[in-house]
């Protein structure tokens, strides 16, 4: 029979190992959080208004407006930004998702490279084929892509 000693003492044992268990599965957890955080090194050229992919050879706007918009208003508000000397318009599907970060979620993005982005719905100028009154859209919650009424509005990042 154990006295209450051999009992005392196991039991510390055992909280400790628990401890120790979770600490370290903690710490692995923040690890590979950070580790997958930022796009490869060289992938991004970032300044404090641009971003410039090096891999597709596009320049985004590094903050998105605030403001809303629907699929017309957007286009418009990219076609007049004055950032940078202008030249933006609206990116196409297949451009807005290859911001897509995949490895990190809510949002999925880089948030080094396009910090203050929030989990929201942002246009693109590519139009759903089955329906003229709709075009896709992606949501940087998850990465997905969809589609939605252009009436709607939306999140807008121009590129150039």
């Amino acid at each position: 029979m154990k006295s209450w000693m051999q009992e005392r003492r196991q039991d510390r044992g055992t909280v400790r190992h628990a401890t120790l268990r979770c600490a370290l599965l903690v710490l692995g957890c923040m690890v590979a959080v950070s580790a997958s955080a930022t796009a490869p090194t060289g992938r991004y050229a970032v300044t404090k208004d641009t971003v410039l992919d090096n891999v597709t050879k596009l320049t985004w706007q590094r903050e998105h407006h605030l403001k809303t918009y629907n699929l017309k208003d957007a286009k418009t508000y990219c076609s007049a930004l004055p950032l940078d000397k202008g030249g933006w318009r609206l990116p196409t599907l297949k451009e807005l998702l290859t911001l897509v970060d995949r490895s990190v979620k809510l949002p999925a993005i880089d948030l080094i490279a396009f910090p203050n982005t929030k989990s929201y719905l942002f246009w693109t100028t590519t139009l759903y084929a089955p329906s003229s009154g709709e075009a896709w859209l992606v949501d940087f919650s998850w990465g997905n892509a969809s589609n939605i009424s252009v009436s709607n509005v939306l999140q807008v990042r121009c590129v150039r």
